[in-house]
């Protein structure tokens, strides 16, 4: 799932609770969706034209009734234009994919779940509660699992320091290569040779895909050798280094959120 689809999805899934939890009385109804998804992109999403965090109307329809069919979504009546509601099962699942992330999940969105689990989980729960005549001990412990802001906390922390360490091997081995590379062109060692030596001792994360030896021969023979011995340092320096020093500062942020929490 792509970063866009998926906070398409976390908010979306946000939309349905807040909407839910808005019009239990009388149910709620697509303008309701509209408006909760396109204020939670505003939130979500600051710099973008307004028009990148609209839906579709057949978008909304589509994803309705798909819900209608999983027993997540109920219709308070027989009428095309009938409201709706949230079951306890969709509550539920609505609240899972919200806050189950993957590893590498883009910042954003898990700020967003983040921020909804920790700021609404006692308000969530009730929710669930408040939906069925019964709310076993077994379903309450699921629920506080599910909704734990510290353990999403904890698992983005491990999340960014993994991506630190690969950062920081890919730019020591960029810097390295290249380095290795001019050395051997000094001293007028074939391309072929250099080529060789260089994937040996530093090979690139998609070697196993395409050899660094199959790779260059792709490349325009004038720009074989700028590529070993400048575009190396030059990815290093404009691409990674400043991907390391954001996660790095989103690291501390982290770090001090979780010192707040106690």
């Amino acid at each position: 799932m792509s970063s866009y689809a998926a906070l398409h999805q976390v908010l979306l899934s946000s939309a349905f609770v807040a909407s839910h939890a808005s019009f239990r009385e009388r149910g709620f109804r697509q303008r309701d969706l509209r408006f909760y998804f396109e204020l939670f992109c505003q939130w979500s999403e600051w710099g973008r034209p307004y028009s990148a965090s609209q839906i579709q109307t057949t978008q909304l329809t589509r994803q309705i009734q798909s819900l209608i069919e999983n027993g997540y979504v109920k219709k308070l009546n027989r009428s095309s234009r009938s409201p709706f509601l949230l079951t306890r099962l969709g509550l539920i699942e609505m609240l899972s994919r919200i806050v189950t992330l993957r590893e590498d999940e883009a910042h954003g969105i898990f700020l967003f779940a983040f921020y909804f689990s920790k700021v609404y989980r006692e308000r969530l729960i009730a929710l669930v509660r408040e939906e069925g005549k019964q709310f076993p001990v077994a379903l309450q412990i699921e629920l506080e699992a599910l909704l734990d802001h510290r353990s999403m906390l904890d698992d983005k922390i491990s999340s960014v320091k993994k991506r630190l360490r690969k950062l920081s091997r890919g730019l020591e081995d960029a810097e390295a290569a290249s380095k290795l590379a001019s050395n051997l062109f000094a001293r007028n060692i074939p391309l072929s040779e250099v080529v060789k030596r260089v994937e040996e001792s530093h090979p690139y994360e998609f070697n196993a895909l395409k050899p660094l030896s199959e790779l260059i021969v792709e490349i325009p023979p004038e720009a074989r050798e700028w590529e070993l011995e400048h575009g190396n340092a030059l990815r290093a320096e404009l691409l990674w280094k400043p991907a390391y020093a954001l996660e790095e500062q989103f690291l501390k942020y982290l770090e001090g959120a979780k010192k707040s929490l106690g």
